[in-house]
């Protein structure tokens, strides 16, 4: 069904006249002709009554009228609510983001933009599990990679995390202070989910990067849970500093090898397509783009 012929239809109706529906519609007598013509035929129904002194609807273009002129209105009120909404945004934004994702900033950042754009919701679930934003119907997920794959997903980077070593003071009171990357072979390491109790860190110091074979008796997925073990004197672990982040000043830990920083990932805001993307969406992608930029 062509939307505007039935339009074309209605406007007849209305003006009782095929003369004056086209002045209103801007269009040739003869196109809203050939309109009506066309949908008398898509319906198999005649609609119209026409003499050369009056033009009546038939009993059959009088029912239809009532349900085109009805479905018209109803479009309409449509489009004008959508325009309505992009430019008084309101309504939920489901974001999904990595639980250890980092120290606060990113919930101040949140907070901050529901200040400024008070009819806007937003509901994130945490979880270091990867998350399909279509199947799981999220706006915005916030992403750590080096690099994201090709695919319909648009992302933004936000920034690059920082990469130090640490240790607890009893840890290296007991064990030694590394005085250099290679050193670390000898010492526990926490780390990341490894194969068989081994991982290969990669350090960027004067000499670039240098890569180096570590193993340790603690893993954990979760870089909060990674830092308690740290403390407790499980060994060397990595500290990310997340974009946003300021230096930490913790007394239970001390950086070790501190020449030397972790080659680390990136964080990235990602949203399904940058297409028909809705405004409350694009929104609050927009400020976290300008709050983390902001803190470089």
């Amino acid at each position: 069904m062509n939307l505007s012929h039935v339009h074309a239809f209605v406007r007849v109706v209305e003006a009782r006249s095929f003369t004056q529906a086209a002045r209103a519609l801007d269009l040739p007598t003869s196109s809203v002709s050939r309109a009506i013509s066309r949908l008398e035929a898509e319906l198999g129904a005649k609609l119209f009554e026409r003499t050369t002194r009056r033009l009546a609807l038939t009993s059959l273009g009088r029912a239809y009228y009532e349900h085109a002129a009805r479905a018209l209105a109803e479009l309409s009120e449509g489009e004008r609510r959508v325009g309505e909404l992009q430019r008084d945004p309101r309504g939920e934004v489901r974001v999904t983001a990595p639980a250890d994702l980092d120290d606060g900033f990113f919930a101040r950042c949140l907070a901050d933009f529901t200040k400024v754009h008070p009819r806007i919701r937003v509901t994130c679930v945490l979880s270091n599990n990867y998350v399909d934003l279509i199947a799981e119907r999220f706006d915005l997920a916030m992403r750590i990679a080096e690099s994201l794959p090709d695919s319909s997903l648009v992302a933004r980077q936000l920034g690059r995390y920082r990469a130090w070593l640490v240790a607890s003071p009893e840890y290296l009171a007991r064990r030694g202070h590394p005085k250099r990357p290679g050193d670390l072979a000898d010492h526990d390491c926490v780390l990341n989910v490894p194969r068989d109790g081994a991982s290969t860190w990669v350090l960027i110091g004067p000499r670039g990067e240098q890569s180096v074979e570590v193993r340790g008796r603690l893993a954990a997925d979760d870089l909060r849970f990674a830092r308690d073990l740290v403390v407790a004197g499980a060994g060397i672990g990595v500290l990310p500093l997340a974009p946003g982040a300021s230096e930490p000043v913790d007394e239970r830990l001390v950086r070790v090898l501190p020449q030397y920083t972790m080659r680390a990932p990136s964080l990235f805001a990602v949203v399904p397509s940058a297409k028909r993307l809705a405004s409350r969406v694009s929104l609050l992608r927009d400020h976290l783009v300008n709050a983390y930029a902001s803190t470089v």
